[in-house]
């Protein structure tokens, strides 16, 4: 069906997982892209959703609107859950082009926290542990030699930027277990086998699903909304689930299909 939400749920074996975080579950949204299509009929539909499952942290990988600067609507969605779960989120190239930080202050003021080229400490006494943020990589507010001159050396560490496409880069940094983005939509629309035939720029050679880059780990989420044309053909939108356990080897492995709405 064209408007199911996959829900996909994966197990990620962290080597030098703290006790701490052994067994946290991060929920992953992207590209939401609030717009005439993604109303709040449909946000609200996302909002029950999510309120059927069990995350501990909620990470938003950019592009919550589509040309527009009214954000009403995802004030209301991330209201519901700022007092249950911390909610760190990056910005994609249309949050930027529709008002950048000034548009989302209120979402920061109610909690949502954007991680600019900085990073959320989950650290608790000797045990470290670490999800990092990139600024835009399309619009060229990133800066890795920022982030990684704050960022602790020791602990493992997730990276939340919105566009894939720069995996080797952030790879040869050595510093993350794993990648989180959005961006491509998983192209929208795909042809059998899954190719498709339109990607947007920097979301083109890890367009949907998971990847091994180099000693780094990469999921690609397919995002919830979508851009003009308003159309998703054997690319269902989707909101991934990841669970994060102790391992001495790295692994990323399907857990099972939640639900298909």
């Amino acid at each position: 069906m064209p408007n199911w939400i996959e829900k996909t749920e994966w197990d990620i074996g962290v080597k030098g997982l703290p006790k701490i975080i052994n067994g946290l579950s991060l929920v992953h949204l992207t590209d939401i892209h609030i717009s005439e299509w993604m109303t709040s009929d449909r946000l609200g539909e996302i909002k029950t959703a999510l309120d059927a499952l069990s995350f501990d942290v909620m990470l938003v990988t950019g592009d919550l609107t589509y040309h527009t600067s009214e954000i009403s609507t995802l004030i209301t969605f991330f209201k519901h859950f700022i007092d249950r779960v911390p909610i760190l989120m990056v910005m994609g190239n249309h949050d930027v082009w529709d008002g950048g930080e000034n548009t989302f202050k209120p979402l920061f003021d109610l909690g949502v926290q954007l991680l600019q080229n900085d990073f959320y400490d989950f650290s608790v006494g000797d045990e470290h542990f670490y999800i990092a943020g990139l600024g835009s990589v399309y619009e060229s507010q990133d800066d890795m030699h920022s982030l990684l001159s704050t960022l602790p050396e020791d602990g493992p560490a997730v990276l939340m930027v919105h566009v894939p496409d720069v995996a080797p880069e952030c790879a040869a940094t050595k510093r993350f277990f794993l990648q989180l983005s959005g961006h491509s939509h998983g192209g929208q629309v795909c042809l059998p086998g899954g190719y498709s035939p339109v990607l947007p720029w920097l979301g083109q050679k890890y367009p949907q699903g998971f990847y091994q880059v180099d000693d780094m780990m990469l999921y690609t989420c397919r995002g919830l909304g979508r851009s003009k044309p308003f159309v998703r053909i054997n690319c269902p939108a989707e909101l991934a689930l990841y669970h994060l356990q102790s391992s001495d080897q790295p692994y990323f492995k399907f857990h099972n299909e939640i639900l298909n709405q």
